[in-house]
């Protein structure tokens, strides 16, 4: 089909009129139809996004920070077998600040990427 498409778009008028083929669109939509198309995937991906971040939460929204039906957990609570893989749960949010952040209740000096302790 696509060669039938080009065969169409390139070939004068004249060289598909002798070859009998007279009924066809105009050429115009040899051109128009593409940029369409362009013009369609372009509108797609932008509403894509747009989508995206109409459905995501807000940053200050509470369920963010935990759910209702999460599971809280830490490496305490449940043993994983050795070498599998750990099971899956929420870290809760102080224990991601104390690792980020802390030492023994002091701030710790973060790094910039690359950068040499």
């Amino acid at each position: 089909m696509y060669v039938v498409y080009l065969v169409w778009a390139y070939t004068p008028e004249d060289v598909l009129v002798r070859l009998g083929v007279t009924y066809y669109p105009d050429k115009y939509w040899a051109l128009a139809v593409p940029c369409w198309i362009c013009v369609l995937v372009l509108y797609g991906a932008w509403m894509y996004e747009g989508v995206n971040m109409m459905s995501v939460r807000n940053l200050d929204d509470p369920d963010l920070i935990a759910e209702e039906n999460g599971f809280i957990g830490s490496e305490a609570d449940e043993p994983d077998l050795p070498g599998s893989v750990p099971s899956m749960r929420d870290t809760p949010v102080e224990e991601v600040n104390r690792v980020l952040f802390l030492t023994k209740g002091r701030r710790v000096r973060t790094r910039r990427v690359g950068e040499k302790r």
